[in-house]
């Protein structure tokens, strides 16, 4: 749903004038609004709890929970009702295209090309390369671990900290992906291996999240999802753009690779 949408909806909900500059606000970031607490949307807005009272007050809401509320009824307008129809599910659709749409482009203009040769050569050159993602950013691990095994790289996703540091030195590369709502396990993984000295890239989707300041070097992923959905389409094509700067590096080597990988699969007979 389009901000206008969005915005014509919660007007109906208004009871009394409110901040129009909080309404704007709120507006653009219905998505992650979703998944704050009442703090946290303080901070984000910059108002006091007094001025976030007042604005959910508006709108007959006498708790921060029963906006969420009011703005996830808004997100799915064209849903509700006894039983979803052709066209709200072809409406939901086009809002699903249209958001992923939106996050590609949004890579393109913020794709940091240096830091991404700068990813292939770490790759290269690492002894082993650990991959860190729980929860909503464990789809990412095991991608990349499975794309990177069939390139040749020894790539190992990384669950349990409690043998780790008798198996892997400094000489291994960690890959840490981390998304809202952000892993607390993640967090004390990464602050651990920066303590040993290890050598941490991160993917992450905001620029306030934790991965910017625990890695040496990170990259954003543009991620808004529709309401409780997640969006992988721009962090998956961000994981394809390096595999496959890695496979330009040298390409006689990617097709025997691959070619190997192949083989081993068809020896072990995996698949019928």
């Amino acid at each position: 749903m389009k901000n206008k949408a969005i915005e014509a909806q919660l007007r109906k909900h208004l009871l009394q004038e409110t901040d129009e500059r909080l309404l704007q606000f709120v507006t653009a970031n219905v998505h992650s609004i979703l998944y704050w607490s009442q703090e946290r949307f303080c901070q984000k807005a910059s108002i006091t709890e007094a001025e976030c009272t007042a604005f959910f007050s508006a709108f007959g809401a006498s708790s921060f929970a029963e906006l969420k509320d009011l703005l996830r009824g808004a997100l799915y307008q064209d849903a509700q009702g006894a039983s979803f129809t052709k066209r709200s599910i072809a409406s939901i659709t086009e809002e699903l295209i249209e958001t992923e749409i939106q996050n590609l482009r949004e890579l393109s203009q913020t794709m940091d090309y240096e830091n991404l040769q700068r990813l292939t050569m770490d790759i290269q050159q690492a002894s082993d390369v650990l991959v860190i993602g729980n929860g909503g950013a464990a789809p990412y691990s095991s991608y990349l671990c499975d794309m990177l095994g069939k390139l040749g790289i020894k790539a190992h996703k990384l669950t349990n900290l409690a043998n780790f540091f008798n198996s892997y030195d400094c000489s291994s590369l960690v890959i840490a992906f981390g998304i809202a709502r952000y892993s607390r396990r993640s967090v004390l993984q990464l602050r651990a291996l920066r303590q040993r000295g290890f050598h941490v890239v991160g993917f992450t989707d905001r620029y306030d999240s934790p991965w910017m300041e625990l890695s040496d070097y990170c990259f954003f992923m543009p991620l808004r999802g529709f309401d409780f959905a997640d969006s992988y389409t721009a962090g998956l094509t961000l994981i394809n753009a390096l595999l496959l700067n890695m496979g330009l590096q040298d390409e006689k080597l990617l097709i025997s690779q691959l070619n190997a990988h192949d083989a081993y699969l068809e020896d072990m007979d995996i698949f019928f």
